[in-house]
């Protein structure tokens, strides 16, 4: 037993003399070894914080050396050279600059083209500012532009430089004017009644300058169709533009019906194609109904019906009769020719009731003009004319 604990002790002891010569070894490892991150990215193990001073680096300060050290990436900034054009580039380390010989480093984050960096100094311009004494100062664009009244003229301008500081013109429109355009300062123009201002620097000659929006057709819009676009701003959404000032109520497949028009005012006494107002437009005219056309066997020769709205009828409403039978009942309103009961808006009251009542004398004075186209109408038939 005495022999085995003898041994027992010779190993321990063993172990203990490893371990500090293990310590000792790991201790002169790290002597002189401390971290030294260099301009360039670069590490370098040093012995200390003076010995990375001189070399420019930056020290950690952690005891650590380069392989258990993450040096960052070197800052970078502008750089002087008459190897870059302009005598300045971006974007460069220390190091890489002055590699060129003739390299000076402006320093981490510079950028060229900055006032002081590489000699370079702000050009300044005439800035036209009405909180200025005498309404302009020459100064550089930041400055200037620091007040959002003050507008600034260029790089090289100066305040004595013509007009520099007057309002700016753009195209106005105004059917008012010559060729309904001329460039015009926005007060000169908004002394036009209905003229309209295009912006600063809009010119008279540009394309569609006095363009009016209109309806757009595009399967990228709800319902199909928006509202108030330029043509341009329509074919850029690959849409179809249905010219200036039209809606969507009546554009996109949502176009009001069209029929017969009889009127002397047209070859034959009829045309094709018309709707309800275009062809109330005509003398004394008669929309036969949506649909309805010049060759129809009755076309001109009755009246056109639609919807009678009274209370002496069932439901409201009936159908199929002309302005003279509607009126015939008391109180009855007409709805128009080609209108139904079914209509959605059928039997609604005009919302404006004088205009409502103007409408009816109106609509009286047409029909009586109409029963006189059809007395001649069926007198040039009677006679072997053409009605």
């Amino acid at each position: 037993m005495g022999h085995i604990s003898g041994s027992v002790r010779h190993n321990r002891l063993v172990i203990t003399v490893c371990s500090a010569l293990m310590m000792i070894g790991v201790t002169d490892a790290l002597a002189g070894g401390n971290a030294c991150c260099l301009p360039d990215g670069g590490c370098q193990d040093v012995s200390g914080q003076l010995e990375c001073d001189s070399l420019m680096g930056f020290f950690p300060g952690d005891g650590r050396p380069c392989v258990q050290t993450m040096c960052p990436a070197p800052a970078t900034g502008a750089c002087c050279s008459t190897s870059f054009p302009g005598g300045c580039g971006d974007g460069e380390t220390q190091a890489d600059c002055e590699m060129l010989g003739d390299g000076v480093w402006e320093g981490a984050d510079t950028v060229c083209n900055t006032s002081g960096v590489c000699g370079f100094v702000d050009p300044t311009g005439a800035c036209c500012n009405p909180n200025l004494k005498g309404g302009c100062l020459d100064l550089t664009q930041l400055d200037c532009e620091s007040d959002k009244q003050a507008s600034w003229g260029g790089a090289g301008t100066t305040c004595t430089t013509p007009d520099i500081c007057a309002p700016p013109t753009g195209a106005c429109c105004d059917d008012m004017l010559i060729g309904g355009c001329a460039n015009l300062t926005e007060a000169d123009c908004e002394m036009g009644e209905n003229a309209s201002w295009q912006g600063a620097g809009t010119d008279c000659q540009q394309p569609a300058v006095c363009q009016s929006p209109g309806a757009c057709c595009s399967e990228k819009f709800e319902g199909g169709c928006m509202d108030g676009l330029l043509e341009a701003d329509c074919n850029s959404q690959v849409g179809t533009w249905e010219g200036e000032d039209t809606a969507c109520s009546s554009s996109c497949g949502n176009q009001p019906p069209t029929g017969a028009c009889c009127s002397d005012d047209f070859l034959d006494g009829c045309m094709d194609g018309l709707t309800s107002s275009e062809c109330l437009a005509a003398t004394e005219s008669i929309w036969q109904g949506a649909d309805s056309l010049c060759s129809d066997p009755d076309a001109c020769e009755t009246l056109p019906v639609g919807a009678c709205c009274s209370d002496d009828f069932a439901g409201g409403c009936q159908d199929g009769l002309d302005f003279f039978q509607c009126n015939n009942t008391d109180g009855a309103q007409w709805d128009g020719p080609g209108s139904t009961c079914a209509d959605q808006d059928a039997c609604e009251p005009p919302s404006v009731p004088v205009a409502g009542i103007w409408s009816i004398v109106m609509m009286g004075i047409a029909m009586a003009g109409a029963v006189g186209l059809l007395v001649r109408s069926r007198r040039r038939v009677e006679s072997g004319g053409v009605a």
